[in-house]
């Protein structure tokens, strides 16, 4: 069995995220000339195996903050039900050679659990609110600008990743503005936004009126991807 990985970030890099360039695994730091590889949406046994190939090498990389500090492996692949069979065929022959013995329980296995650090508990407790913009074709719009304001005060800003992406930390419920500029136009849109857990959400522009298209109003459900294509209003 493979032995498990764990990431941990003593002194985390510094270097604004929004503003490196974007490639096709994640961004380019200009200023450490060093790519930034985007775990986010990495799996367990995809982040495992890539840090197995690249044991031993510096790797700079972005991550949710759930992924670290625990026990990272490839999930436990169940036996075939012909390796269970010449299992219990086994046991069988064993119990038969020896049926005077007596069986004993084995004592109790003691497990300690370690506590968690309360610092890490709280990061792990944030929620995310994902993102992406996307042309009328479904496409990625990357290096789009964007501003999300809440009550006329910024809460983040910058420009979205190669996937047309960007993401909102620990969101309050209530009703947040975004204001996008792309293709030299500007679009304003309305989210509305109820308490869920890594909520991911597309905003679909329509660049043939090149004007403000309206209202979206989005109401998170956490078991999937919510859409939703506006029209300029009349």
């Amino acid at each position: 069995m493979s032995k498990p990985i764990q990431i941990s970030i003593p002194h985390p890099c510094h270097e604004d995220w929004n503003k490196m360039t974007p490639i096709e695994r994640g961004r380019f730091c200009n200023n450490c000339q060093k790519a930034v590889i985007d775990f986010r949406a990495y799996s367990d046994t995809q982040l495992y195996n890539y840090l197995q190939q690249h044991k031993g090498v510096s790797i700079c990389g972005r991550v949710y903050s759930s992924q670290l500090n625990r026990s990272i492996h490839i999930p436990h692949q169940p036996h075939s039900r012909l390796y269970l069979y010449f299992l219990g065929l086994s046991l069988i022959l064993v119990f038969s050679s020896i049926p005077n013995n007596q069986i004993f329980a084995q004592k109790p296995v003691s497990v300690l659990t370690k506590k968690l650090d309360q610092q890490t508990q709280n990061k792990e407790s944030k929620s995310h609110l994902v993102v992406t913009i996307k042309d009328e074709t479904f496409r990625p719009v990357p290096n789009a600008i964007y501003t999300v304001t809440r009550y006329k005060q910024i809460t983040t800003s910058g420009r979205t990743d190669s996937t047309g992406m960007f993401e909102i930390t620990d969101p309050s419920p209530g009703v947040y503005l975004v204001n996008i500029q792309a293709w030299g136009l500007e679009f304003s849109r309305s989210l509305h936004y109820t308490a869920a857990y890594n909520n991911h959400f597309d905003i679909i522009l329509d660049d043939l009126f090149g004007e403000d298209l309206g209202r979206i109003v989005i109401m998170p459900d956490a078991s999937t991807t919510n859409t939703f294509i506006t029209k300029p209003q009349k």
